[in-house]
Order: C-alpha cells, then sequence, then structure tokens
C-alpha cells in the first residue's frame, strides 16, 4: 500500500484533476452501454453517476404531504415554477438545476428520455388529467434547468412525499439519500413529526447524518415559535438545526419585491445554510467522501 503522505508532490494528482478525467471516461462507457438495450439499467446508473460528479452539492427537500416542500422550492427560485396541488402532491422526484437553456427532461422507466418545455411540468408532476396519469406511471424523475444563480452551485431536489404505514417507519428511497450532500426535513408548523418519520430520522442519525429541520408556515400560526421550541426539545438531538421559514411569503416577496415580506420570510437564513453546505461540500473530494454516499 502507498503511502500518500510519502509521496513526493510532482508525483501526485489531486482529486480535483483525476475527477474530469474519470468522468469523460465514465462518459465514453455510458455512450457504449447505452447501445445495448440488456444493459440499460447499468447505463442508467452510471448515468447518474456522471451526473452527480458533475454537481457541486446536492440538497434533498424532504417530507410528509401538504408542509409545502414545493412551495419552498418555489420561494428559493423566486417564481412559481413548480406546481402546487393540495390534491395532487408532487409524484415524482424532481431534480434542479441551473441551465441557461430553460427546459425540462424526463427519464423514463424504459430508458428513454424526451426534452418538454417548462409549460409541460404541470402535465408531469401534478396533473389530474388521464394523459398525464399515464405519463408519471412510466416516469423515472424529472430534470428542470433553470436560469437562476443559486443552482450554479446547487441541484435541489424537490421529492415525493414520504411513505408510512400506521406506525411503521416512513419509507423514502435511500438510493436517493445516499446521492445528495444535505437533507432539508420539512415539518408545517403545528404539526408535529410523525412516529414513522422520527423512526426514519433516527436510522439517519445512526448512519451520522443529520437533517436540518425546515418548520414552515411560521406566518400561518401564531404559536409557530412556541411549536419550534417544543419539537427542538423533542427531536433536537437527531437534527443538524431548526429554521422556521414562511414559503409562501419568500415567493410573493419575490414576486412583489418586497424586502419586509422577505425579511418575514427568513429565507435569508434558509440561503445562507445552503451556501455554507456548498463551501463545505467535498463530494468530488475522494479522500474525504461524503457521510451520505456511504450509507448502506
Amino acid at each position: 500500500m502507498t503511502n500518500i503522505d510519502n509521496t513526493p508532490i510532482e508525483n501526485t494528482t489531486s482529486a480535483n484533476n483525476i475527477l474530469p478525467q474519470f468522468v469523460d471516461q465514465l462518459r465514453h462507457l455510458h455512450g457504449i452501454i447505452v447501445q445495448n438495450t440488456y444493459v440499460k439499467d447499468t447505463a442508467k446508473h452510471l448515468n447518474r453517476i456522471i451526473q452527480d460528479a458533475n454537481n457541486q452539492t446536492m440538497i434533498l427537500i424532504v417530507g410528509k404531504e401538504r408542509v409545502g416542500k414545493t412551495t419552498l422550492v418555489n420561494g428559493l427560485l423566486g417564481r412559481e415554477i413548480l406546481s402546487v396541488d393540495d390534491q395532487h402532491p408532487t409524484s415524482v422526484n424532481t431534480f434542479i438545476r441551473y441551465g441557461v437553456q430553460e427546459e425540462i427532461k424526463a427519464y423514463f422507466l424504459d430508458g428513454v428520455v424526451a426534452v418538454f418545455d417548462l409549460s409541460k411540468l404541470e402535465l408531469l408532476t401534478t396533473g389530474d388529467t388521464f394523459a398525464s396519469q399515464i405519463l408519471r406511471e412510466h416516469l423515472d424523475y424529472l430534470e428542470v434547468y433553470l436560469k437562476n444563480d443559486l443552482l450554479k452551485s446547487v441541484t435541489i431536489i424537490d421529492s415525493v412525499s414520504l411513505e408510512a404505514g400506521g406506525g411503521e417507519m416512513a419509507y423514502f428511497s435511500e438510493a436517493l439519500m445516499n446521492r445528495v450532500d444535505e437533507i432539508f426535513w420539512v415539518l408545517r408548523a403545528g404539526s408535529m413529526a410523525m412516529d414513522a418519520e422520527l423512526l426514519l430520522i433516527e436510522t439517519l442519525k445512526n448512519k451520522g447524518v443529520e437533517p436540518l429541520c425546515v418548520i414552515n408556515g411560521i406566518d400561518d400560526d401564531e404559536h409557530a415559535a412556541v411549536f419550534m421550541d417544543s419539537e427542538q426539545q423533542r427531536i433536537g438531538h437527531l437534527m443538524n438545526d431548526f429554521i422556521g421559514i414562511s414559503a409562501r411569503s419568500a415567493l410573493a416577496a419575490k414576486q412583489t419585491d418586497n424586502h419586509e415580506l422577505w425579511e418575514k420570510s427568513q429565507y435569508d437564513q434558509l440561503i445562507a445554510h445552503i451556501h455554507r453546505v456548498a463551501e463545505n461540500s467535498d463530494k468530488k473530494n475522494i479522500c474525504h467522501p461524503n457521510p451520505l454516499l456511504t450509507m448502506a
């Protein structure tokens, strides 16, 4: 075994130099594999590795139905990009990435990739038409490319809602959790984390992962501060930190250029945390792997 500390500097190559070469090799391999219909699953996973390697930071938004995950993302984007429908929650994981050309890439389970205009996002995520339902049954995930400065350093994932049975652990794709650098666990002010959520959060804690608890709707509940204190006492040992926000106010503030409303939304705290995560992210550093990527 080679001791890298004893290797002359001129004979070592930094991880930052190795990674682009490695990604180029993977991309070439992916081009070969994708031609073979028998190994399309391998091609799909390889493509995800390439995509992840090209992103500085990935932040996953997690929570049960109707806590405001999608509105939270819209507030960060300053635009009502993602469709919000109380009757039909987001039903497909959506990766929001930076792109000069604003568009949607839909990845289907059979390996087909289709490009859509942004106007089709509701059709692909929350639409209630027969065509929408048929499309979503065959969708694996979506990528939405937007020209937004925040997305130059992070990819934000608006996830499907947690699934849970009575008293059982909440279900969420572990493969997706393995890919990200940070998890924002969203609660709605006045609605405590359910037991099924806590079991999943405890599992993450045992693997060295502590989400940021984002309590949304602080403008809708006059007892929001009391609720946050209560949850901090109850589940603070499982979380990295707590931030209270109003996603609805943040979006309205951006749309109307209302600075006072923006301050009340407390989104500055959330964005500051995102920048810290991006700055401290060492996902691409081979010598210091992200703990989220080592989850079994």
